[in-house]
């Protein structure tokens, strides 16, 4: 899993609070929703997610779509396997759904390990519009209170208290704003790997255009 984005828009509740329901959604309904799976369900899911994949397409833009992204970084993920020319990371995706390694366990522990990492907090980006005048930022313990109400369970109260704490919060999105969060130290972050993994086992082949370029430097 790379990412998951959550997308509210209306005019009856806060854009803090549709935080909150949020984070209510991601660490109580989805896991419960994932817990109360059955066989047959995740079935249709994969049959769905292989349809996706494999149909032809419908028109010349789908068409372009579809080659245009494994184009632009430069072929990484074109790679010759079994004598046959294909894109190698869909050839990917279609092997794993077919694996017995796709299945409710692997789903649900994904999902564990993409909302409680184990190497640290979440990498997480929140952006805000407000109606009128932008509201104070909740405290820490007006958001442990927020999180409480939409069902958020105790022990994941911590970590979300501090990524609280530790966020750094931005007013405009301008070039001062993407220089402080790209400092790399404690008060900002850094580039994310620029590697491409068009396999689940590593391949050196499909090391990025700009990390071979850089590497060779």
């Amino acid at each position: 899993v790379l990412y998951v984005a959550g997308l509210v828009q209306g005019t009856s509740r806060s854009a803090d609070e549709m935080e909150a329901a949020i984070e209510g959604i991601f660490w109580k309904r989805l896991p419960d929703f994932l817990e109360n799976l059955t066989a047959d369900a995740i079935d249709s899911y994969r049959k769905a997610l292989l349809q996706q994949y494999l149909q032809p397409p419908s028109s010349i833009e789908e068409e372009r779509k579809h080659f245009f992204g494994p184009v632009k970084h430069h072929g990484a993920c074109q790679i010759p396997r079994s004598n046959i020319e294909s894109f190698e990371l869909l050839g990917e995706v279609v092997r794993f759904a077919n694996s017995s390694d796709f299945n409710k366990d692997l789903l649900t522990r994904s999902w564990s390990q993409l909302m409680a990492p184990s190497g640290g907090w979440r990498h997480k980006v929140v952006v805000k519009y407000f109606g009128k005048s932008v509201p104070e930022r909740p405290d820490s313990t007006s958001w442990r209170l927020a999180m409480q109400k939409r069902g958020v369970p105790e022990q994941a109260l911590s970590q979300l208290t501090e990524e609280h704490t530790k966020t750094m919060v931005l007013q405009t999105a301008d070039s001062a704003a993407r220089v402080a969060l790209s400092r790399g130290d404690k008060q900002g972050g850094a580039y994310f790997p620029t590697d491409l993994h068009c396999r689940r086992e590593r391949d050196p082949r499909t090391i990025s255009f700009l990390a071979r370029r850089m590497s060779a430097r």
